[in-house]
C-alpha cells in the first residue's frame, strides 16, 4: 500500500493542507466573537458558558487527551462530570508542544550549518527547539497570525537569517532550498490525499543525502479521534496501515514509527525517516 492508492474518500471542506481555521466555537461554530479556552485542555474553544455545558457530553471524552502536561487532572475524568472553569481570554490554535520523536531524536547542538524545513509549523513549537540548538530553519504555515506570531517573537533569529518564515500553502513551495531535516508533524491527515504523493516526492527531493523526516498521521482507536475527525482530518484504520505505507516508500528507512506516548491512547502515529540515496523517485 501506498500514498497514492490510498482511496480515501474525505472532503476536507475547504482545507487542502494543513492550517488552522479562524478559531471558532466548538459547540455552535461563530467566529465573529471573542472566544473563551477550556483552563483544561486549553484546546475547546466557546461562546460562553451555556456552548460549554451544552458541547461536555461530546468534549469530556477528549479533554484530556489535549491537557498541557504540566495541568493533567490527578482524578479521572470518568469519575468527575463537572465542567472546567473557562480561562476568559483570546482563543488561540497555539501549537504550545514539541512532538515528542522530535526532541528525542534531535536534542544536541548541531555541528557546523544545518538546515531543516518545518511544513506547517503552526505557532512555531518545533521551529523555536530546532532553532535553539543551532538549526538553520525555513517555518512554512498558512495562518498569517501564527506567521505574524513566529516574527514578532523570534526578530533576533529572523535578523541573523537563522529564521526564514513563509506564509504559503505546503504545495505551493518551491522546495529549492536543500535541507537536513523535515518536520511534517500533526499536518499530513489534514491534507487532501489527492495531493500527498507530489508533496512527499517533493519532501524527497528537497532532503540532503541521508536526510532525515519527522512526521506523523493519525489514525483511528485514540482519545481524540472524534475531536481531530470534526476538524477535517482522515484518520487510517490502524497503526498497522501506517506501518504498511511506510514501509512500501523505499525511498526512505523507516527507523521509528510508534503511536504519539499519552496516558491514554493516541491517535497520533509519528515516524522517523530516512532518505535512501537510491530511489524510485524522479527529483524535481
Amino acid at each position: 500500500m501506498s500514498f497514492c492508492s490510498l482511496g480515501i474518500i474525505n472532503p476536507l471542506q475547504s482545507m487542502q493542507v494543513y492550517c488552522q481555521n479562524e478559531p471558532a466555537c466548538s459547540c455552535c461554530s461563530k467566529t465573529d466573537i471573542k472566544l473563551q479556552v477550556c483552563s483544561k485542555c486549553q484546546f475547546a474553544k466557546y461562546c460562553n458558558t451555556d456552548c460549554q455545558k451544552k458541547h461536555w457530553p461530546v468534549h469530556k471524552k477528549v479533554c484530556q487527551a489535549w491537557m498541557p502536561i504540566g495541568i493533567l487532572v490527578k482524578k479521572s475524568l470518568s469519575k468527575s462530570n463537572s465542567i472546567f472553569p473557562l480561562i476568559i481570554s483570546q482563543a488561540s490554535s497555539r501549537l504550545t508542544k514539541v512532538t515528542p520523536l522530535l526532541t528525542e531524536l534531535f536534542n544536541q547542538k548541531v555541528q557546523g550549518e544545518k538546515w531543516a524545513l518545518d511544513l506547517g509549523c503552526g505557532y512555531g513549537a518545533s521551529t523555536m527547539h530546532l532553532l535553539q540548538l543551532g538549526w538553520k530553519v525555513i517555518a512554512l504555515e498558512k495562518n498569517p497570525k501564527a506567521i505574524a506570531e513566529i516574527q514578532n517573537s523570534n526578530q533576533a533569529y529572523l535578523k541573523t537569517n537563522q529564521l526564514i518564515v513563509i506564509n504559503r500553502n505546503i504545495q505551493d513551495y518551491d522546495y529549492s532550498k536543500k535541507v537536513s531535516l523535515v518536520v511534517i508533524t500533526d499536518v499530513i491527515s489534514y491534507i487532501d490525499p489527492k495531493l500527498i504523493r507530489g508533496i512527499w516526492e517533493k519532501i524527497y527531493g528537497v532532503l540532503e543525502d541521508d536526510g532525515h523526516l519527522i512526521g506523523s498521521i493519525f489514525s483511528k482507536g485514540g482519545v481524540a479521534q472524534e475531536a481531530l475527525e470534526s476538524q477535517g482530518a482522515w484518520l487510517l484504520n490502524s497503526q498497522e496501515e501506517v506501518e504498511s505505507i511506510l514501509d512500501s516508500e523505499q525511498a526512505y528507512k523507516k527507523l521509528v514509527c510508534r503511536r504519539r506516548p499519552k496516558r491514554d491512547k493516541s491517535c497520533v502515529v509519528e515516524f522517523h525517516l530516512q532518505k535512501q540515496v537510491s530511489s524510485p523517485y524522479k527529483e524535481k
